[in-house]
């Protein structure tokens, strides 16, 4: 389940939510992988302790059949010491999956920025 979302979405964060992101402030993630509103995103979104931002990589669903407009998708996430590149798979009706893009963030001082 998702610790953040935007405000287009009509639903409540998951209980605990609020002290579980100060706690991963705290702690310092670099990455959270989070699913469950069928919805692809990938953004840096939550201010660690003294040294940027983590990265949220949040997928919809690879097998759903309540897909809400939406493909079903995965990522493939290929991590070095300095960079994350996350390559989004979208299904396509009878045909399987397929990359349809990649987005990649370089770590910094002021945590990830786009590459």
């Amino acid at each position: 389940h998702p610790f953040h979302q935007d405000a287009a979405v009509h639903k409540w964060p998951m209980l605990g939510a609020g002290r579980a992101l100060a706690a991963w402030a705290e702690a310092g993630p670099h990455v959270l992988m989070t699913g469950h509103l069928h919805a692809w995103r990938v953004e840096p979104f939550l201010d660690r302790r003294g040294d940027g931002r983590a990265l949220q990589i949040h997928c919809g669903t690879s097998t759903s059949t309540r897909r809400r407009g939406t493909p079903n998708d995965f990522a493939l996430i290929a991590v070095s010491r300095a960079q994350i590149e996350i390559t989004r798979h979208a299904g396509v009706p009878g045909e399987g999956f397929r990359a349809t893009g990649t987005v990649a963030y370089a770590a910094s001082p002021a945590g990830w920025v786009l590459a």
